[in-house]
């Protein structure tokens, strides 16, 4: 398959996408938790540029979240992508996503400059949940420059400080009709 190494017809069967509803009341899915295959494809789309998989993470975010194929609007928001992270890559896999829904959809609404940084933050790998908290606090600004619903979209949730940060900041009256992302970290309990 177009896949190659990281998808094959099991691993995407092994697949299961989990709803689960956020402190905040928002909904949260993600279409794998702990799974070794997404993990490995997650990174390889990330650090190898392997374009194919931006189609294949569209087509499974579209086939486990409604709202994507919804006629009504609303506005992708993904977390700006660190100057560095962008230097070794040379592209933004997040914001390649992003366009990839937003080609499917034409009631979509996606601005690269929604959220950007005030400062950059430092990597995140490594850091304990509270020094992650710590790393992205204040580091993000909001340009929303529509008023309608968002989802914010990431690739992986370990302790979710990045998007709790972004969900602080936003303006009281935002709609946000949920969050999804790739694949957790870890299994999600009840």
């Amino acid at each position: 398959n177009t896949s190659g190494e990281y998808f094959c017809i099991s691993c995407e069967a092994g697949l299961s996408s989990k709803v689960a509803r956020l402190d905040s009341g928002i909904i949260f899915r993600t279409l794998s938790q702990q799974n070794p295959a997404m993990m490995r494809a997650i990174s390889g789309w990330k650090d190898k540029h392997l374009k194919q998989l931006t189609y294949k993470f569209s087509d499974l975010l579209v086939q486990a979240e409604p709202m994507l194929t919804t006629n009504l609007p609303f506005q992708i928001v993904v977390p700006p992508l660190r100057m560095e992270a962008f230097a070794n890559r040379g592209f933004n896999p997040m914001e390649d996503l992003a366009r990839s829904l937003k080609s499917r959809n034409p009631k979509l609404v996606y601005d690269p400059q929604s959220i950007t940084f005030l400062r950059q933050p430092r990597d995140q790998r490594g850091l304990s949940p509270q020094d992650r908290q710590t790393n992205v606090s204040g580091a993000f600004k909001v340009n929303l420059r529509n008023n309608i619903p968002i989802l914010l979209l990431y690739d992986v949730w370990t302790t979710g400080s990045t998007l709790k940060e972004i969900i602080s900041i936003l303006p009281a009256r935002t709609d946000v009709v949920g969050v999804c992302v790739l694949s957790t970290a870890y299994k999600i309990r009840p």
